[in-house]
Protein backbone atom coordinates (compact mmCIF):
# COMPACT_ATOMS: atom_id res chain seq x y z
CA UNK A 1 0.00 0.00 0.00
CA UNK A 2 1.11 3.79 -0.68
CA UNK A 3 0.75 6.15 2.03
CA UNK A 4 -2.01 7.68 0.79
CA UNK A 5 -3.59 4.08 0.27
CA UNK A 6 -3.05 3.63 4.26
CA UNK A 7 -4.12 6.68 5.17
CA UNK A 8 -7.22 6.51 3.04
CA UNK A 9 -7.56 2.98 4.63
CA UNK A 10 -7.72 4.55 7.86
CA UNK A 11 -9.81 6.94 7.90
CA UNK A 12 -12.45 4.53 6.39
CA UNK A 13 -11.83 1.89 8.95
CA UNK A 14 -12.34 4.97 11.27
CA UNK A 15 -15.64 5.23 10.33
CA UNK A 16 -16.68 1.95 11.76
CA UNK A 17 -14.33 1.05 14.23
CA UNK A 18 -13.59 3.23 17.89
CA UNK A 19 -10.66 1.49 18.88
CA UNK A 20 -7.18 1.98 17.46
CA UNK A 21 -5.85 -1.25 18.18
CA UNK A 22 -8.66 -2.41 15.85
CA UNK A 23 -7.50 -0.55 12.87
CA UNK A 24 -3.73 -1.20 13.20
CA UNK A 25 -5.00 -4.98 12.81
CA UNK A 26 -6.70 -4.42 9.86
CA UNK A 27 -4.28 -2.32 8.52
CA UNK A 28 -1.32 -4.97 8.84
CA UNK A 29 -3.21 -7.80 7.73
CA UNK A 30 -3.90 -6.31 4.86
CA UNK A 31 -0.62 -5.66 4.17
CA UNK A 32 0.43 -9.35 4.68
CA UNK A 33 1.51 -11.33 2.10
CA UNK A 34 -0.56 -13.74 1.68
CA UNK A 35 2.72 -16.18 0.73
CA UNK A 36 6.29 -15.74 1.21
CA UNK A 37 6.82 -15.36 -2.69
CA UNK A 38 5.41 -12.02 -2.92
CA UNK A 39 7.16 -8.49 -2.39
CA UNK A 40 4.79 -7.56 -0.33
CA UNK A 41 5.44 -7.82 3.83
CA UNK A 42 5.36 -11.17 5.74
CA UNK A 43 6.49 -10.37 8.94
CA UNK A 44 7.61 -7.82 11.46
CA UNK A 45 5.56 -5.28 10.86
CA UNK A 46 5.20 -2.74 12.84
CA UNK A 47 2.39 0.08 13.21
CA UNK A 48 1.86 2.91 15.38
CA UNK A 49 -1.40 5.50 14.93
CA UNK A 50 -1.98 8.33 16.83
CA UNK A 51 -5.52 9.73 16.92
CA UNK A 52 -4.99 13.55 18.95
CA UNK A 53 -8.43 13.88 21.42
CA UNK A 54 -8.88 17.61 21.22
CA UNK A 55 -8.34 20.22 17.98
CA UNK A 56 -5.41 22.38 18.18
CA UNK A 57 -5.65 26.34 17.95
CA UNK A 58 -2.88 26.26 15.15
CA UNK A 59 -1.69 29.56 13.16
CA UNK A 60 -3.44 32.22 16.01
CA UNK A 61 -1.33 34.89 17.52
CA UNK A 62 -0.91 34.35 21.25
CA UNK A 63 -3.47 37.45 21.42
CA UNK A 64 -6.16 35.82 19.48
CA UNK A 65 -5.57 32.14 22.10
CA UNK A 66 -6.30 34.94 25.31
CA UNK A 67 -9.35 35.76 23.57
CA UNK A 68 -10.12 32.70 22.60
CA UNK A 69 -10.23 31.34 26.03
CA UNK A 70 -11.86 34.27 27.40
CA UNK A 71 -9.20 36.42 28.98
CA UNK A 72 -7.45 39.15 28.44
CA UNK A 73 -4.07 40.04 27.33
CA UNK A 74 -2.00 42.83 28.65
CA UNK A 75 -0.01 45.37 26.77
Amino acid sequence: MSVQEVVDFVREQKNTENKLLVVCERVLDNCIAPCVEGRSGCDNMTMILVQFKKPTLTGRTDDVLWQHRGLETSD
